[in-house]
Parts: structure tokens; sequence; C-alpha cells
């Protein structure tokens, strides 16, 4: 979940994800995105780079993984991540959602910590200028309002 959550990727793409794609050193991910063979470079932060590495440690470390083995092995299954992620929900106690509810989150993060659409749409592996992106940012009443109190700043000088 953590993958998902930190760096937008899709079920897809965290199902299939290798060894030989992970930079702990760099903390990036570089893979042609399943769906769409568009080229990501996914950038990790602190966090996550320490799960992984957690991670491949718990594997017996670099040395014993071949290159092409995936990442999460036990992750085979859409039904597997799907049951996962429910559980995850139940235990904190919040309503159920889908997997791309999380892409969708990360990618209105992304924009609320500051990233402009464009990053956010490479973030998301999404072809540039796509309008697809925008589909994943979701506003609420509460960003809304902010908006328009800085408008109304800006405005009055």
């Amino acid at each position: 979940m953590a993958l998902a959550v930190y760096t937008g990727l899709s079920r897809a793409d965290i199902r299939s994800l290798r060894w030989d794609e992970v930079d702990l050193e760099r903390r990036q991910i570089r893979r042609a995105r399943k769906k769409t063979g568009v080229r990501l470079e996914v950038e990790l932060p602190a966090p996550l780079v320490r799960m992984i590495s957690d991670v491949r440690t718990g594997l017996g470390g670099a040395e014993a993984i071949t290159s092409d083995a995936l990442v999460l092995p036990d992750l085979l299954s859409d039904s597997g991540l799907c049951k996962a992620l429910h559980r995850i929900c139940d235990r904190a106690g919040v309503p159920r959602g889908g997997w791309l509810r999380l892409r969708h989150s990360f990618a209105t993060n992304l924009l609320r910590s500051g990233a402009d659409l464009a990053t956010v749409g490479k973030a998301l592996g999404h072809r540039p200028g796509s309008l697809v992106t925008t589909r994943y940012i979701h506003s609420d009443s509460t960003a809304l309002r902010s908006a328009v109190d800085r408008l109304a700043a800006a405005i009055e000088g």
C-alpha cells in the first residue's frame, strides 16, 4: 500500500515491479508503465526507501535477489491487493475504497503540496498535456474557499 500512497503507481505497475527497476541509492523507480508504455521516473521519499530496503533485507539482501525478480512476488492477483486494501481500511476505520482511489489521492495531495499539473501528470505516467490527469485531481470546499480568499487578497493588494 505504501508504494501506491507514496508514488501513485497503479495496481498493475506495482504487481509487475522488478528489482532491476528500483534504485535505492538514487531513490527512484525507473520503468515503462504497464498500461501505456510511457517511461516513468518515480521519486522515492525516504520513508519508502527504508520500507523497500527492509523488504530487500528480508529477502536476503541485494546479492540474493535476481535483478528480474518481482519486488512483491506475493501480490500476484488483483483480488489479493484489493483484499489487503480492504483490511487496512477496516483497521483504520475508514470506508473501503478501490485501488484507484489511492492514485487519485496521490495526485490530489501532490497538487495540494505545490506541484504543478504537468508534474502531477508526469508522476502518474500520463502523456504530456493529457487531460486524463485532471480527472485524478479532486477539490473540496475548504480548498476552494482558501483559493478564493487568496484571490481576494491579491486583488485588494
